[in-house]
């Protein structure tokens, strides 16, 4: 009777006191100084869950992208200086808002805050740690150092099955700690379909094959490899476009753009490559597409794709990383090997020479995503593992 007491008292309707009742003091880390897809992802999460009701506090770096639109969009945000990988002055005022505010359910988005976040909960027994670990492990790490920032660990949190064997054989950890969690996505303004419009506002003709890659620019994406199977491309389809969407990576500010330009006007391929740079617009931009093209080296689990599928473009990805599992091992899409702008060619020109096939395909790919990636089946599974 006091629950029903307490409904009359406060004036909430039951839904609103159950709610308020399950309210999760959540904080969530990424002191990251760059804004790519791992970035994003984290905040469009919080996003999602202080719509939901939860009392969430994003601690992030001072001064950054991140910052900028984590304010943007409405979210508690509190931003620091990050000094070093051991800033302890970060480390006691993380402490601070765990133990003062009764934030015990803490999510760490980028591995290096590992090494603020831990001190940080050191002897709070009350506090739940929990990662999203984005990108593969490169080596064992299960020396002393790595055996203690583990060690407080509830779950990690990977999008692939790939990922998590790459967790589970490099990392101190059970096996059991590592669950495999789908990134969920707000999937309801990505759906099939042409923007002519943008398309125009970009001076492309109406008939125009137009090859997109949504991507920071980084050697580590394959753009290069992209521009280099152009030429190939084009003898086939004059009328082939590349469109490369994105900015340059954090490390390669000023550079990798101009390494690009280089090659392809040693291609003299200037006619048929454009360099958008970030659009606000991811829908509209995919749209433009008729081919959606993953040239990555190796891509854990690319957040482009999920989008490319939603919109059901046909798609070509690299044959490395989690990316032949995103397409159903070909079902969904066209692999081709990495590293190998000739075979990326061939690829590209398969898709397009037989088009209605590609696009069975990404409609199939879409009912996947659709099914696999809904944001709100993905919240309530993240939220049972922090309640757990």
């Amino acid at each position: 009777m006091r629950y029903v007491k307490a409904v009359i008292v406060r004036n909430h309707t039951v839904r609103e006191y159950i709610l308020t009742s399950m309210t999760l003091k959540l904080l969530y880390t990424c002191f990251s100084p760059a804004w790519g897809g791992l970035e994003k992802y984290a905040l469009e999460l919080a996003v999602a869950e202080q719509r939901r009701g939860h009392d969430l506090l994003f601690a992030c770096q001072k001064d950054t992208t991140f910052e900028k639109e984590a304010k943007n969009a409405g979210i508690h945000c509190r931003a620091f200086p990050y000094h070093s990988h051991w800033d302890v002055p970060l480390m006691l005022h993380l402490r601070k808002i765990i133990k003062e505010e009764g934030r015990n359910t803490v999510h760490v988005h980028k591995s290096r805050d590992l090494r603020v976040v831990r001190p940080a909960v050191m002897g709070l027994t009350g506090a739940k740690l929990f990662y999203s670990l984005y990108m593969n492990v490169p080596g064992a790490k299960r020396d002393l150092y790595h055996r203690w920032i583990y060690s407080r660990m509830k779950r990690i949190f990977v999008s692939s099955s790939e990922l998590r064997d790459s967790a589970a054989k490099f990392l101190p950890v059970a096996a059991e700690q590592v669950a495999v969690l789908p990134y969920g996505m707000e999937t309801d303004a990505f759906v099939p379909g042409r923007a002519e419009e943008f398309r125009r506002s970009l001076g492309l003709a109406p008939d125009a094959l137009v090859i997109g890659v949504l991507s920071r620019l980084d050697p580590q994406k394959g753009q290069m490899d992209a521009v280099r199977a152009m030429p190939r491309v084009l003898q086939k389809f004059p009328k082939a476009h590349l469109l490369l969407v994105g900015d340059e990576s954090f490390d390669y500010i000023g550079t990798e753009k101009k390494r690009l330009e280089e090659e392809v006007a040693q291609l003299d391929i200037g006619a048929s490559v454009s360099f958008l740079g970030y659009q606000h617009d991811a829908v509209s931009t995919l749209q433009a597409m008729d081919v959606f093209l993953l040239p990555s080296l190796n891509e854990t689990y690319s957040l482009s794709m999920i989008l490319a599928l939603l919109c059901a473009l046909p798609a070509v990805g690299t044959n490395s990383g989690g990316t032949p599992e995103q397409l159903g091992f070909g079902k969904y899409g066209t692999l081709v090997p990495p590293q190998d702008p000739a075979g990326m060619a061939e690829g590209i020109i398969s898709v397009l020479g037989n088009m209605d096939e590609a696009k069975y395909r990404g409609h199939a790919g879409r009912a996947m995503a659709l099914e696999l990636h809904g944001m709100e089946n993905m919240l309530a599974r993240l939220e049972g593992e922090y309640r757990s």
